[in-house]
């Protein structure tokens, strides 16, 4: 009897050891925000639009550069360029005039 005692006791300690392991408590939520897909020189202007680094489609890019190509010449100048500052990839944001070649690339990560 002493013997099924032990043995029952040991049962319930292995049951409670397994409930303990597999029972369900909520976690805290991460801190940690997702991973973005960023290329060198990235950065964000707040207003959405991506100033040089996030990869984006090739449509977000073409609607990105015929906001700043207010003339439809193929190419930013200095005038254009201020004006589209904050959707401008940052590695093109020195540069004199931009073709639109030159944009689609950065834009575009590649």
């Amino acid at each position: 009897m002493l013997k099924s005692i032990a043995i029952a006791i040991c049962t319930i300690g292995l049951s409670t050891a397994a409930f303990a392991q597999t029972s369900t408590t909520p976690s805290a939520p991460s801190t940690t925000p997702p991973a973005a897909t960023t290329a060198p020189g990235s950065g964000s202007s707040g207003s959405g639009v991506t100033t040089g680094s996030t990869t984006k489609s090739a449509a977000d890019c073409e609607t990105s550069w015929k906001a700043a190509d207010k003339n439809s010449d193929g190419r930013l100048d200095q005038t254009e360029m201020n004006s589209a500052k904050s959707s401008l990839p940052a590695s093109l944001q020195s540069a004199a005039s931009v073709a639109q070649t030159q944009y689609m690339t950065a834009c575009q990560g590649r």
